[in-house]
């Protein structure tokens, strides 16, 4: 979109001429297979009011009355696609750019090279603006991206934070926030080996994953602190957070799964992809709640114990030495 300022309009001056120097940097770029604007329609009733004996190219040497006089014979021919791309008070003026699909990288890209043109070739006093639907929903993709990326970082402080004070312990905190960070580790390892691009569906997998897992955990880890608060062994207190609320995590982790399944059978990518990655994240979290953290308790567990019995061993031996 451009935009020219009071008492001006595209055909003021040498605007009409500086646009077209524009716009021929805009077809020359590579991601652009093709230019639709007001001056391509202008071109071409010109060449239909001269007849076949007009000389190619030859809108550069129009003043502005010529460019005005053009128009209005191609409004008054029954030209409607004028409205389509230049205002009344001809003030603003639309140019499409079509290309093939990128993404948000790529047509990040490709804005910034349109503003130079813009900067090289049009006067200093018309406002630049590159839209449209694609750059809308890249503008969303972005700022849906980076607002995953910062409550991700957020949510990963706060666990480093709020699990020890829950657990009572700082051990059993690193093992909740461990637990809950190889899912996402995973899933995001996979979107990039596989190539999934990230949009407005895929950006909320890691805050959805975490909020559907991480309750697990905390059960799983809790139920063992109650247990060897009871006076149960590290073993013993495993096996009864296991035998207690195992199944519920796994129903539960199914269940879950089960209903993110469903999206992955989607016809829209997005959603689809949304669907399996979740899933995903949620499998993983139950191998890792069910399998590998009974492991790290009791091997923390068992560390824990060897310290207080090389502890109790050395209190002997300096109370037999007194």
């Amino acid at each position: 979109m451009l935009r020219f300022p009071d008492g001006t309009n595209y055909a003021s001056e040498d605007t009409f001429a500086r646009i077209l120097r524009f716009q021929e940097r805009i077809r020359e770029d590579p991601a652009v297979i093709k230019l639709l604007s007001v001056t391509d329609l202008l071109d071409r009733a010109d060449l239909a009011f001269s007849g076949p004996d007009a000389v190619e190219d030859r809108l550069r040497s129009y003043n502005a009355d010529q460019i005005g006089q053009l128009q209005l014979m191609a409004e008054l021919g029954g030209n409607d696609d004028l409205r389509d791309f230049v205002t009344d008070d001809k003030r603003t003026l639309q140019a499409i750019a079509m290309t093939s699909y990128m993404s948000s990288k790529e047509l990040a890209s490709l804005k910034e090279r349109v503003y130079a043109a813009g900067r090289s070739t049009l006067p200093a006093d018309v406002t630049l603006k590159v839209t449209g639907t694609t750059v809308q929903w890249a503008n969303m993709d972005r700022e849906v991206s980076h607002t995953q990326m910062s409550s991700m970082y957020i949510l990963s402080a706060v666990f480093l934070v709020l699990l020890p004070i829950i657990f009572k312990s700082w051990i059993l905190g690193a093992i909740g926030v461990f637990i809950n960070s190889v899912p996402m580790l995973i899933t995001f390892g996979l979107m990039g080996l596989l190539n999934i691009k990230i949009n407005i569906a895929t950006a909320l997998v890691g805050g959805v994953a975490v909020g559907s897992t991480m309750d697990s955990t905390i059960f799983f880890i809790n139920r063992v602190r109650l247990a060897r608060a009871e006076g149960m062994t590290v073993v013993e207190a495993v096996d009864h957070a296991l035998l207690t609320i195992g199944d519920g995590i796994i129903m539960t982790s199914v269940i879950l799964a089960g209903g993110f399944a469903c999206l992955a059978t989607s016809s829209f990518l997005p959603t689809s992809n949304f669907g399996g990655l979740v899933t995903l994240s949620i499998l993983v979290a139950l191998y890792m709640d069910i399998l590998v953290n009974p492991i790290l308790l009791r091997l923390v567990g068992s560390a824990e114990a060897c310290a207080a019995g090389r502890q109790l061993d050395s209190s002997a031996l300096r109370k037999g030495a007194q």
